[in-house]
């Protein structure tokens, strides 16, 4: 299917320029945004503090001081 848009030089440029910051032709850039937009990711964004939050996590997973697991003392700071 062709589709033809009228775009105002301001809006153009502004997607030119995240077209670019893509590495996509503006055709391609438009192209992605609709079908993002059509079939939305089947996870919610995840902010970047839940993203470090989730990493921290993991990160921790297995780690002791002194024989006591880091999940452990954090509980014991939070009384």
């Amino acid at each position: 299917m062709t589709v033809n848009l009228e775009l105002t030089p301001d809006v153009q440029a502004d997607l030119l320029v995240q077209a670019r910051e893509s590495g996509l032709s503006l055709e391609a850039y438009i192209e992605q945004v609709i079908q993002e937009r059509v079939r939305p990711s089947v996870h919610p964004e995840i902010t970047r503090s839940q993203l470090a939050g989730q990493r921290i996590r993991e990160l921790r997973e297995g780690i002791t001081l002194g024989g006591i697991p880091i999940k452990d003392l954090i509980e014991e700071g939070r009384e």
